[in-house]
């Protein structure tokens, strides 16, 4: 005889929902997954769940339009909503459609657990008096959280694929870099954290950008000649020289605030150099080291096997490469190198779930490659089809609009004519076309 489970997760399927089983787990709860398109019913669940997560994602509106069917046929069944992005009116508008809890991204394990033992059995009315009075809070902290610097966290965030609903894989946040002397963060805002400290930079741009450079390449020395030709080429020898000279004493400075008897950088030879025993990690050595894995992974076993390696690589990529630091000739060629690696990772991604008919997390990865690069036509495609999957031709219509908006304005050049067909069948509301374009 077939049982309900106890928890049911709405746009995930079993591999993505490891957090959500973890925390299963430790309250003993049954867990059952569903893609976010799957039509629900009691008769598919043998009975009535105690407890629906919808994984909103970034689509509130696509979870909202969904919930009233859902509370018409699952009347005793409590419902948690987990989003990426929502607004004040969001919330309210899931309170009143029902809903009994709202878990704003970022939020821990033990928020997570501790909202499945609350809402994993029948609702009653204080408890959702208790859930309107939190409304207050849950938008307060999230504002307070927005506002709150995020510099003297050198830990990774959950990556987007944490957020994704539509069967994209639970990616939790990636472990702590692993203890050192020195850990550096590249990706987004620079930060540096030495001997668990975190050092406060108040010099100039250049000065920086010095500093981060002879970080990101600490493993081979440096010669002085170089670092004046690259950092002051427009100066006289002496004047460069002089400049190197300041900038250096200043580098020493930032670490001799923490720890005066270590010296850091090395001077040898006329080269310079981060102290080799001193244990150094970054931020952008974690993440191409899961890109490779994720590779070599995907290349033996599958893509499949090497989303755990992708997904942790996005997780780390909290920004573009030293995004605070412009017009360095050196950062540019980094950080467009390094988002080529990031986009082929998102389009390893968007493309894995749109073949699983995870359409809306396809779409969701989707959106953020356009944000890198509104003229990859390709992405473009997929996101329309996606739309299509999902019943919101409206969406659809206007991704090939802004598909050829982007492409004229960046490359003076119309749309291809193979996306011109999909839009041309789109527009005769043709449901098969994407066997053949896709």
């Amino acid at each position: 005889m077939s049982h309900s489970p106890a928890i049911v997760i709405l746009g995930a399927v079993t591999f993505q929902a490891s957090r959500v089983k973890r925390a299963a787990a430790g309250i003993d709860a049954s867990l059952q997954c569903f893609s976010f398109d799957v039509d629900l019913s009691a008769e598919l669940l043998a009975g009535e769940p105690a407890l629906i997560i919808i994984a909103a994602g970034f689509f509130m509106p696509a979870a909202l339009e969904r919930l009233p069917a859902l509370r018409a046929d699952f009347p005793a069944t409590n419902f948690v909503i987990i989003a990426a992005e929502a607004s004040q009116q969001d919330i309210i508008q899931a309170h009143r459609q029902g809903v009994n809890d709202f878990l704003l991204e970022p939020f821990s394990d033990a928020e997570l657990e501790q909202a499945l033992r609350r809402w994993c059995r029948p609702v009653s009315n204080s408890r959702l008096t208790a859930f309107f009075r939190k409304l207050r809070r849950l938008w307060g902290g999230f504002s307070e959280r927005a506002s709150r610097s995020k510099v003297g966290a050198l830990q990774p965030r959950p990556g987007i694929v944490a957020w994704l609903p539509g069967g994209m894989p639970e990616l939790t946040s990636p472990e702590a870099l692993p203890a050192a002397d020195i850990k550096v963060r590249f990706f987004g805002s620079f930060a540096l954290e030495y001997h668990g400290e975190l050092i406060p930079i108040t010099y100039g741009q250049k000065i920086l950008s010095l500093l981060a450079y002879l970080l990101y390449h600490h493993q081979r020395p440096l010669h002085r000649e170089m670092l004046m030709a690259k950092f002051w080429g427009d100066s006289t020898s002496d004047s460069a020289r002089n400049s190197l000279n300041v900038a250096i004493f200043k580098i020493r400075q930032l670490f001799k605030s923490i720890k005066p008897e270590e010296e850091v950088l090395r001077h040898d030879h006329g080269t310079y150099q981060i102290e080799p025993r001193l244990a150094l990690v970054s931020d952008v050595e974690a993440f191409m080291a899961d890109w490779k894995k994720g590779r070599a992974t995907e290349y033996a076993q599958g893509l499949e096997a090497a989303l755990p390696y992708y997904h942790r690589a996005v997780a780390l990529y909290q920004g573009d490469f030293l995004e605070g630091i412009r017009q360095e000739e050196w950062c540019e060629s980094e950080r467009d190198s390094l988002m080529e690696t990031y986009l082929f990772i998102l389009n390893r991604l968007s493309n894995y779930f749109f073949q699983q008919q995870s359409y809306l997390a396809s779409a969701n990865v989707c959106h953020k490659i356009l944000e890198k690069d509104s003229c990859l036509e390709e992405t473009h495609q997929r996101l329309i089809v996606c739309y299509q999957h999902l019943g919101m031709r409206d969406k659809a219509i206007r991704q090939y609009y802004l598909c050829e908006e982007a492409l004229k304005k960046e490359l003076a050049v119309r749309p291809s004519e193979h996306t011109r067909q999909l839009f041309e069948a789109l527009s005769r509301g043709n449901s098969s076309f994407t066997s053949a374009i896709f």
